[in-house]
């Protein structure tokens, strides 16, 4: 036998009193595994022979000689050298010890009930006579060989300190020591069972508390099967109450060898659980399982069994059905008994403390389930379109004429005389004055206005809305109360000790018992139920998907229990709403929402303005120019437009004879689609081809602008592409025109609802394939009677039966998708039986199963109190002097008494059935913006309608005053003629200037640019040609106010008309080309375009013609101002193909060879592979006075990123298996719509669900960004 099986696990000890026999218990043990300096035993005397056999004769030995070398080992192990050298001199002497030795073992002989000393083993009898000869020798005064002292240990390994327990019994771990130790104590007791009489290299002490001695426990020669067993009789101690109150433990580590050993220690102990009087008793249940269990062990057979030919298994269903055995091994529980466990809680009470307890156990248990399915439908499809013209003309004019005049006279005269007659003196005087004054004014203003304004406003809507709400709402509601009320008063009548109560926990043991019950033929079926099998790879039919779906609900009370996340449980609910809102689908009319985009076309309008290159207009120069015009269709097809739709003539020239021969002239072509076809869908539509042919020494033709119109079938004008760009050719070519994308059409705005439950079903159906086997060996077990009947009802055989007939219909396991079913038929039951008993006979056939035993501890629900009273006591000594009758004088002080207990009342919750509120809508039909009104006349009249626009010319009221002054002569005459002459001169001046005045402001009002935002709100955008004539006709008007102004402000205003129709501009070169930066290094093939922004108007804005190129483009655009930015887009971009590629080169893993293939991925999500259109805008353009060329450099930067992703190979080395979302999660949804290839690197072998596969290394090169620099 190994040492491995000898090693053994524990040291088991036995405690018992040496005079009664009982077990000792509480007995602290210190235990340790050591090597000790080993002493050699000096040779004795041949003298003592002689002394020993007159002592050993009185006995009457059967075997003396072994007692006799058993002595004198002895006496040489006991006595020192110089008191052997005494007993040779004195054989008296050493006749006396012998005897004495040989008697006192002789009691102990008799004591033990054995017939001779001889029968006592070796290692005791040695001991018995070793202690005999010390003691005898020390009353001799001989000198004694000192005892195994510390100092002679070489070294100790500690194995720890354990108290017995109830029955005796400690045990230590030795799986704890070290290996070397191991072997060493291996070895030991080898040589131990060997030869009883060896000197052991190692020792295993046991120290007992309170016994002045040890004992060695390899002596004793006790060995089970894995635990060395010693048995030590030492005399009870009473240890210290303290000592025993900490509760140390007795087993180390307890295993079904110390039960083995000691069953009674895995038994509750009457005297530790219930008290010093044993009340009550926990006793062990009887000796009969408590549990028994059966699982199987299959074992398939790959030969057939020696089978008759008619009885073997057909070929074709070799994998399908198979023969084997079933070991049916039986578990069984047996109870042990119980224990104390840990303490749970304890209540400590002081002398005479009373403590009253009121439990109220109230629980409440509310469940409700609120399901709300709430369908919300709400879409919106709205199609505007506005064209608004608004011109106004102002024209006004005010005319007056003044004439004034004004006239003063004025005459004085005085004259006297004087005279004397007679006596008398005579005067007379004669005084006379006359003034008069004349003023006339006349006037005459003529005011007239005249405005024209035409307003053009034409508006299209088709809007189509519709709005669904639908809810419905489901309660279960369950509500229960239930209330425990207990009260309890804890007293502790002692008034001079402390009251403990302690509750422990109360554990149950078991022995687990597990062997070959039996051994029954069996027949393995493959079977499959398809529910998670069904699909395989991808474009798979959505019939078959939703049976997959149908499927998993009809099995959701067996899956649901048993998953293994469940956080997928809401799966199965989320998979439910999406069934039936798919099957209430089917009942409900579709709604049809209109789509702006969806318009067919018959007829195609297309004005081209020439340029400065045209044809001759005469006839006899021979010169023409031929266009046709083709659409491109999405799927590469070309469609013909022609002349007219008549079958006969047909021609495909749009143009008619002479066209094409002035310059800057809008010539319009009209083509029909071929009468081949009905109509063209504007969403097929790719662009238009204009091939232009020059014939008749034509050798130049030039265009400026390019307008295209379509006519749906029921009469809308739908404008396609109007392009302001400049195109010259000097040879026939084909100039390509791109055209406007039809409306997206309106999409139905999905619920969040309706997207969480289509996550949560993907995340339930993924997580029960990557579990398959699990899940489908589930399936299987549960697959009802009648539905495994009819499976195997379908496995038919050669002979016309089937398998129903050759097995029972009762499943015993499911293992690597065979289901186990018990053999029916005979013939196969005898060669498997057979196959076994000549398995069994075999002589390199291993032994059989042994039996497995295990012990395992539980706890229970029910506790164990026990009341333990405190040592010390706090009263003081009786005293006749002090007070001390309790009984005559109770506590006065008890705990304040409890109110009364009052239940709760039940409180029901109200739950609320109300459905989710209609939300608000989130779309809405966008109204046209207004008109701006015209202001131009009203700006006039309020001008013209100035109070005293014009001043009072005639000076009335300054000569009113200047007469008044004359009147009252407070002004003389000179003074008057002056102030006269300053009247006229200020107001003929003034005439002048406000004359000049206004004709400066009309000329300003005339000469100010128009059409400004600020003056007209900001107008729809027009085309080139409608700006231009919107131009002109201002020119126009500027030039007729002209005529009525005088000559010097005429000449201004027709100057600067001259100026704007003449401005000159600057024709502007734009450079741009495009490069992949990466992996891909060379120029970047797509179709571009640019918007140039020259400033704030419509007018300053000019686009470029599309061009599909991976060259560089130059655009040339013609314009008066400095460009401010520029917006470059990128469509078709290629290699980019809308799809995810996965290349895998042809190369070997192992034994797997893959062949090299391309597989496109489809994506999970809905979303567009790559924009539709890549922007990019440069700001702030950098022009340079000297040069009008312009270049800009486009930049597409690719990464790789490399990710592991396990997929399966099938035989023909492909891959298989839905792994594309694989790369979604490993690599992130926005790197793989952004990928432009990804290549197979690397990879190894692994096995995906019992199937082969490789973990491969992929490497992704995506598109991180595209940016537009200048050069």
């Amino acid at each position: 036998m190994s040492s491995k099986l000898l090693m053994p696990s524990h040291l088991s000890i036995f405690v018992t009193d040496p005079n009664s026999g009982t077990p000792v218990a509480h007995l602290p043990l210190y235990a340790e595994v050591t090597v000790p300096r080993i002493t050699p035993v000096p040779p004795v005397n041949e003298i003592f022979w002689e002394n020993l056999q007159g002592p050993i004769a009185n006995f009457h030995l059967p075997d003396p000689q072994y007692v006799v070398d058993t002595a004198l080992k002895a006496l040489g192990a006991s006595i020192t050298s110089d008191g052997l050298h005494q007993l040779e001199n004195d054989s008296d002497q050493a006749f006396e010890l012998f005897t004495a030795m040989l008697e006192e073992v002789e009691e102990i002989r008799t004591a033990t009930n054995r017939e001779h000393i001889s029968d006592i083993p070796p290692y005791e009898l040695r001991s018995l006579m070793i202690a005999a000869f010390r003691r005898i020798g020390n009353e001799m005064g001989l000198g004694l060989v000192p005892e195994n002292r510390e100092q002679d240990i070489i070294w100790a390994n500690p194995l720890g300190v354990l108290t017995t327990d109830h029955v005796g019994y400690a045990s230590f771990d030795l799986k704890r020591l070290h290996p070397e130790v191991q072997i060493m104590l291996v070895e030991a007791i080898e040589a131990r069972r060997n030869d009883p009489s060896v000197t052991s290299k190692v020792a295993i002490w046991i120290h007992p508390y309170g016994y002045d001695g040890k004992f060695d426990a390899l002596s004793q020669a006790r060995f089970a099967y894995d635990a060395i067993v010693a048995r030590l009789p030492v005399k009870a101690h009473a240890l210290p109450p303290a000592l025993i109150n900490l509760g140390p433990r007795a087993l180390q580590n307890p295993s079904l060898t110390d039960w083995q050993l000691s069953p009674a220690s895995f038994a509750a102990s009457p005297h530790l659980l219930i008290g010093e009087d044993g009340t009550e008793t926990l006793l062990p249940a009887p000796n009969l399982p408590l549990h028994e269990f059966h699982f199987y062990q299959t074992i398939r057979f790959t030969d057939n069994l020696d089978l008759p030919e008619s009885d073997r298994i057909p070929s074709d269903l070799t994998n399908r059905v198979v023969l084997g055995i079933a070991n049916d091994f039986q578990m069984a529980w047996y109870p042990l008994g119980h224990s104390l466990g840990q303490i749970l809680y304890s209540l400590p009470l002081a002398p005479g403390e009373s403590i009253k307890l009121a439990v109220i156990d109230w629980i409440r248990h509310d469940e409700a389930e609120r399901t709300e399915d709430t369908s919300l439908l709400e879409s919106l499809s709205h199609y505007q379109s506005r064209d608004r013209v608004i011109s106004e003309t102002v024209d006004a004019a005010i005319k007056e004429f003044q004439e004034g005049s004004s006239f003063m006279a004025g005459l004085a005269q005085s004259t006297g005389l004087s005279g004397v007659i007679g006596k008398f003196g005579v005067a007379a005087g004669l005084t006379g004055s006359l003034g008069g004054a004349s003023s006339d004014s006349q006037g005459s203003r003529n005011i007239s206005a005249t405005t024209v304004q035409r307003l053009n406003d034409s508006i299209t809507q088709a809007s189509s809305a519709m709005r669904e709400i639908q809810s419905t709402v489901v309660l279960q509601s369950v509500q229960s109360e239930s209330e425990a009320i207990e009260t309890r008063t804890v007293t502790n009548y002692n008034h001079s000790h402390t009251l403990t109560i302690l509750y422990y926990e109360v554990l149950r043991h078991f022995r687990i018992l597990t062997k070959l019950f039996e051994q029954r033929p069996v027949v393995l079926v493959k079977i499959h139920t398809g529910t998670l099998t069904e699909l395989r790879g991808f474009n798979i039919p959505p019939y078959r998907i939703h049976s997959q779906e149908q499927n998993i609900l009809e099995n959701r009370r067996i899956l649901e229990p048993v998953l293994l996340d469940q956080r997928h449980k809401e799966g199965f609910d989320a998979l439910e709403r999406i069934v039936y809102r798919r099957e209430r689908a089917k009942i409900e009319s579709p709604t049809e929402i209109a789509d702006p985009g969806d318009k067919n076309f018959k007829e195609f309008s297309i004005i081209i303005t020439t340029g400065g290159q045209v044809c001759n207009p005469d006839p006899s120069s021979g010169e023409f120019i031929d266009i046709r015009v083709r659409v491109e269709m999405l799927d590469g097809s070309k469609i013909e437009l022609f002349a007219n739709a008549r079958p006969e003539p047909k021609t495909n020239v749009l143009n008619s004879i002479g066209s094409f021969c002035y310059k800057d002239v809008d010539e319009t072509l009209t083509g029909i689609v071929d009468s081949n076809y009905q109509s063209i869908n504007w969403r097929e539509i790719d662009r238009l081809q204009l091939q232009v042919d020059l014939g008749g020494g034509l050798d130049d033709i030039s265009f400026t602008h390019f307008i295209v119109n379509a006519h749906e079938i029921n009469g809308e004008l739908i404008n396609l592409a109007n392009l302001n760009q400049f195109f010259r050719t000097e040879t026939a070519t084909t100039l390509p025109l791109p055209i406007k994308k039809a409306p997206s059409p309106s999409k139905v705005v999905t619920p969040s609802e309706y997207i969480e439950d289509e996550v949560k079903k993907n995340l339930l159906i993924d997580h029960l394939r990557y579990h398959e086997s699990y899940y489908e060996r589930i399936l299987l077990l549960n697959l009802s009677t009648q539905k495994r009947e009819d499976m195997l009802n379908n496995l038919k055989f050669p002979d016309g039966t089937t398998a129903l007939d050759k097995v029972e219909n009762r499943v015993l396991d499911v293992i690597g998708g065979y289901m186990v079913f018990p053999c029916a038929k005979q013939i196969w039951k005898e060669k498997i039986r057979a196959k076994i008993e000549e398995q069994g006979n075999r002589e390199d056939q291993d032994a059989p199963l042994p039996i497995d035993e295990r012990l395992i501890t539980l706890p229970t629900r029910g506790i164990f109190a026990e009341g333990k009273l405190g040592h010390n006591s706090v009263s003081e000594i009786i005293d006749d002097d002090r007070f001390w009758k309790w009984e005559e004088h109770p506590i006065p002080f008890e705990a304040p008494d409890i109110n009364p207990v009052t239940p709760i009342q039940p409180q029901p919750q109200q739950i609320s059935a109300t459905p989710t509120a209609f939300p608000q809508s989130l779309v809405n039909i966008v109204n046209p913006t207004a008109a701006p009104d015209p202001s131009g006349l009203s700006a006039a009249l309020s001008l013209l309608g100035t109070p005293n626009i014009f001043r009072d010319m005639s000076g009335r009221e300054e000569v009113a005053d200047l007469l008044k002054k004359l009147a009252e002569e407070s002004v003389d005459i000179p003074e008057a003629a002056n102030r006269a002459r300053e009247i006229q001169t200020r107001y003929g001046t003034e005439l002048d200037k406000n004359e000049k005045d206004l004709q400066a402001r009309i000329v300003e009002a005339i000469t100010r640019p128009t059409g400004t935002p600020a003056q007209t709100g900001q107008p729809e955008q027009q085309t080139s040609a409608q700006q231009e004539k919107q131009h002109l006709e201002n020119q126009d008007k500027k030039l007729e106010i002209a005529s009525k102004l005088p000559k010097q402000q005429r000449d201004t205003v027709r100057q600067h008309v001259t100026q704007e129709i003449t401005k000159k501009k600057t024709v502007w070169t734009i450079l741009f080309s495009s490069d992949w930066v990466g992996e891909i290094g060379q120029p970047m093939l797509a179709s571009y375009s640019a918007k140039v922004v020259f400033g704030v108007l419509v007018d300053d804005v000019q686009y470029t013609i599309e061009q599909y190129t991976d060259e560089q483009i130059v655009w040339q655009v013609e314009h008066e101002k400095v460009p401010l930015s520029a917006t470059f887009s990128a469509k078709q971009i290629t290699p980019i193909d809308g799809s995810f590629q996965v290349t895998v080169p042809g190369m070997a893993v192992e034994d797997l060879h893959l062949v090299p293939k391309n597989y496109s991925i489809p994506l999970r999500t809905n979303a567009p592979k790559l924009p539709d259109e890549m922007k990019y805008t440069v700001n702030k353009i950098q022009v340079d006075p000297k040069s009008p060329i312009l270049h800009f450099k486009g930049t597409a930067t690719l990464k790789t990123k490399t990710v592991k992703i396990a997929v399966k190979v099938n035989g023909e080395g492909e891959l298989t298996g839905e792994w594309g979302r694989d790369f979604e999660k490993e690599a992130t949804i926005d790197i793989v719509k952004l990928a432009v290839k990804s290549t197979l690197k690397a990879a190894t072998r692994i096995m995906i669900g019992g199937e082969a596969g490789i973990e491969g290394t992929f490497e992704i090169l995506y598109l991180e960004s595209y940016e537009v620099k200048q050069i």
